[in-house]
């Protein structure tokens, strides 16, 4: 029996690192004005924390049997629910090419998934690998599913919305909003 395990970082590092940069200087700030109190109460810098604890220690694992695929990210809490696909689910694994276009223009790369019978994409490999490495994780994907039809190959973004994502990005709003009003209200009730 066969199956591929694989873990990977969602965010790369560099970017978790470059983040707390700004986040720790202006830790750095209030406590040298004096005002460490204040900062630790902030519930806007709790939630800039957790995020940062999120981006530092969250990975992206991903399992696939002869029974199916099961993709999680985790430990922390962040509203990404785990997903699982049975075997019969899957109507195909595929290596597609994407390219993503910015205002610094072109940014491709390849991932490797499973694509479900309803018509979602889900990408199982590390969004940065290089070209061979995603070439060789469709493989070990469909060996590991027993996968007997040729891989596909893709072009482009997935054709159904990803409404997971819908999720997470409502919980963080709404949490960034209950900390603005928090601020908001300690703020006018302290001023009487």
């Amino acid at each position: 029996m066969t199956e591929y395990i694989h873990s990977y970082r969602r965010f790369p590092l560099w970017a978790v690192l470059l983040l707390t940069i700004p986040a720790g200087l202006c830790a750095w700030g209030v406590s040298a004005a004096g005002y460490v109190d204040t900062l630790a109460a902030t519930p806007l810098f709790a939630l800039l924390a957790y995020g940062l604890a999120v981006g530092y220690v969250n990975r992206a694992s991903v399992r696939v049997t002869p029974e199916g695929v099961a993709a999680v990210f985790g430990p922390l809490p962040c509203g990404v629910r785990p997903e699982w696909v049975a075997r019969e689910e899957i109507s195909r694994v595929y290596l597609r090419y994407v390219s993503v276009t910015g205002k610094s223009g072109l940014a491709p790369y390849w991932a490797a998934g499973v694509e479900h019978t309803d018509g979602r994409w889900i990408d199982l490999s590390d969004p940065l690998l290089a070209p061979e490495a995603a070439r060789e994780t469709a493989q070990e994907i469909a060996l590991a599913l027993a996968w007997q039809e040729p891989i596909a190959l893709l072009r482009g973004q997935p054709p159904v919305p990803d409404r997971a994502l819908l999720s997470p990005l409502l919980l963080w709003g709404c949490m960034v909003a209950a900390a603005f009003l928090w601020g908001i209200y300690v703020e006018l009730t302290s001023r009487r």
